[in-house]
C-alpha cells in the first residue's frame, strides 16, 4: 500500500511538472512565431565603408579596391511579407561619398579623405526569413537592386585641390593634387546582405544588418597628381573611380505594422 501511494505521489508530482514545461516550450514557439504576411517599419543607423579603386604607375600609394569608414547610414526600411518566409522590402538610406588614398607599408603610412557629396540611394529587392520548425529565427537573407542620386553637379565640386605631406616610410615631402574629372549624380547597382533580429516584445524587435553594395556605373572619376623633388615619380598620374560600392552595417529597431490584418 504505501509503494502504491508513493507510486501516485510521484505520478501527481510528475505530470504537471511534464505539462508545465510542455506549456513553456510551446508558449516560447507561440511568441517566436511570425506571420508570414507580417509587415514591418524599421529605422536604423550604422556605419558605412564606401569604396574607390585606385591604380598608381608609381606603386606609392595603396592599389586596386580600397575601402574606408567615412559615414554614418541613416536608413528606412518598409518589408511587406509575402508566403513562406519570403519578403519584399524598399529602403531609404542616405550615403556620403567622396575621395580617399592611402599609403601604408608594415602598419605604417597615412590616409586622407575629403567627404564631397551626399548620395540618396533607394533600395528595392527581397528577402528569406531562415526559420526552423520551432519557430527560432537564425536570421534573414537580403537581397536586390538600388539606385542612388545627389542634387550636386560637377561644378558644385572642388574639381582641383591639394594638400602637402610628408612620406612616413622616407620622411621626404610631396605633394599630392585631387582632380575630378569626371561626376555623374547617379548611381545604381545590386546588394546582398544578412541580418539577425532579436524579440524585445510583440511588436518590436531588434537587428543588426550587414550590406554589400555593388556600383554597377561610375559616378566619378580622376587623378591624383604626385609631385617631390626627393621622390622619383613618374610623369604619369594616379587615377581612381568611384561607383557608389560599399559595406555597410547598421543596427536598428523593427516594428510591426498592421496586426489586426494578420488571420
Amino acid at each position: 500500500m504505501k509503494k502504491i501511494l508513493l507510486l501516485l505521489l510521484i505520478i501527481s508530482c510528475t505530470i504537471p511538472k511534464a505539462f508545465t514545461q510542455s506549456d513553456t516550450i510551446l508558449s516560447k514557439k507561440e511568441r517566436r512565431f511570425i506571420h508570414e504576411k507580417s509587415k514591418y517599419i524599421s529605422f536604423s543607423n550604422g556605419f558605412g565603408f564606401t569604396s574607390i579603386r585606385v591604380k598608381d604607375p608609381n606603386n606609392f600609394l595603396n592599389q586596386g579596391l580600397q575601402m574606408q569608414n567615412t559615414t554614418f547610414v541613416p536608413n528606412i526600411m518598409y518589408e511587406h511579407g509575402i508566403a513562406n518566409s519570403f519578403f519584399a522590402e524598399l529602403g531609404y538610406s542616405s550615403i556620403w561619398q567622396g575621395v580617399f588614398y592611402s599609403r601604408i607599408i608594415n602598419d605604417i603610412g597615412f590616409s586622407s579623405y575629403s567627404r564631397l557629396y551626399r548620395n540618396h540611394n533607394i533600395q528595392f529587392g527581397g528577402g528569406y526569413r531562415i526559420i526552423n520548425k520551432n519557430n527560432f529565427h537564425f536570421f534573414n537573407l537580403h537581397g536586390g537592386v538600388f539606385i542612388g542620386f545627389s542634387n550636386k553637379k560637377i561644378t558644385n565640386l572642388p574639381i582641383n585641390y591639394g594638400s602637402e605631406n610628408v612620406d612616413p616610410v622616407s620622411n621626404y615631402p610631396f605633394t599630392i593634387t585631387t582632380k575630378i574629372n569626371n561626376f555623374s549624380p547617379i548611381s545604381f547597382g545590386t546588394y546582398l546582405g544578412i541580418s539577425k533580429e532579436l524579440r524585445l516584445s510583440k511588436d518590436v524587435r531588434f537587428f543588426v544588418k550587414y550590406i554589400q553594395q555593388f556600383g554597377f556605373k561610375n559616378t566619378m572619376s580622376g587623378t591624383f597628381e604626385l609631385a617631390s623633388d626627393q621622390i622619383n615619380f613618374v610623369n604619369e598620374p594616379v587615377t581612381f573611380k568611384i561607383s557608389g560600392g560599399g559595406a555597410f552595417v547598421t543596427g536598428g529597431l523593427k516594428i510591426l505594422l498592421f496586426k489586426k490584418q494578420l488571420k
